[in-house]
């Protein structure tokens, strides 16, 4: 039985789980970084660089690329096979891609489904699609990570 949690909010979605509510003079500089994933995330998944993302488009790329990372091919992401190819001196971008794997591990397994993915995808463009037109613009997609 799968239990459906509400849908979290934008902010959470968006910038991948990530806590925003940091104090001090580096909260600027890590929402800007925290910005900047969520973004060049948005990039990776539109394919063909036409600055539109549509779930079909995600979903082929994502069933590629969980494919490969797949390694013991069990059709779930440990985190360890999440993060394959990050640079381990990443620990920034590696705390930002765990809040994305979290958020997207709908039944709290510590694992993640092609399926989790997708739907994580899914809500994301449903949530910032501002014109609710199935396709999620970049500007789109920044406006609504801007938004605090």
């Amino acid at each position: 039985m799968i239990v459906r949690r509400p849908s979290a909010g934008p902010a959470l979605l968006l910038l991948a789980g990530l806590a925003l509510l940091r104090a001090g003079p580096a909260a600027a500089a890590d929402a800007d970084a925290d910005r900047q994933s969520a973004l060049h995330w948005f990039d990776l998944l539109d394919a063909d660089h036409d600055g539109k993302l549509t779930l079909d488009e995600a979903r082929n790329l994502l069933q590629r690329r969980f494919a490969r990372i797949d390694a013991d091919g069990d059709g779930s992401l440990t985190l360890e096979e999440y993060l394959y190819g990050l640079p381990k001196n990443r620990t920034d971008e590696a705390k930002r891609w765990t809040g994305r794997f979290t958020a997207m591990d709908a039944d709290r397994d510590q694992r993640v489904t092609l399926q989790e993915e997708i739907a994580f995808v899914q809500r994301v463009i449903r949530n910032t699609d501002a014109n609710h037109d199935g396709v999620l613009t970049r500007e789109e997609f920044e406006a609504a990570i801007s938004r605090k």
